[in-house]
Parts: structure tokens; sequence; C-alpha cells
């Protein structure tokens, strides 16, 4: 379960608690989105031998993943902020 604030009287404005957070979920999904379209060039693996590509492949995936994931999490925070 993920971690949300509360809106209340003493702590950040909801308005500006959102503003925060979907300016954090726009540049999380633009990192995405420059992975995505930048991925591992074979070219630039071939000298290390057959099996760096995939590797450098797989990790280009994961680090898509984990900011996917991220995202999610961003997600799942601005709608208990919205809710309230």
């Amino acid at each position: 379960m993920i971690s949300t604030p509360t809106v209340q009287r003493n702590g950040t404005a909801k308005d500006v608690l959102l503003e925060d957070f979907y300016a954090s979920r726009s540049a999380i999904a633009d990192a995405i989105h420059c992975l995505q379209t930048r991925g591992p060039n074979a070219r630039d693996y071939y000298p290390q031998g057959g099996t760096a590509f995939t590797r450098a492949v797989e990790e280009h995936t994961a680090r898509i993943h984990r900011l996917t994931e991220v995202l999610q999490e961003i997600d799942q925070i601005i709608e208990a902020v919205d809710r309230q």
C-alpha cells in the first residue's frame, strides 16, 4: 500500500499537492517516452560479444518497467488526494 498525504488545514493545500504530483507524473511519463524511443543499438554492443546487446536490451526494458511502476504509484497518490 502506498502512503498518501492527507489533505487538511495544517498541511499542503489539495490543489498544490495535485499540481506537484501531476508535474512529477508528467516528468516520469516524458522519461518513459524518451527511453522507449531511444533503445540500445546493436552496433554499439557487438564488439563486446554475442550476449552484450541482449543484456543491454533486458536492462533497458527493466529501467522502463521500474519507471512505469513509479508512474503507477504517482497515479495512485493523485487518485487518493483527488478523492479528498
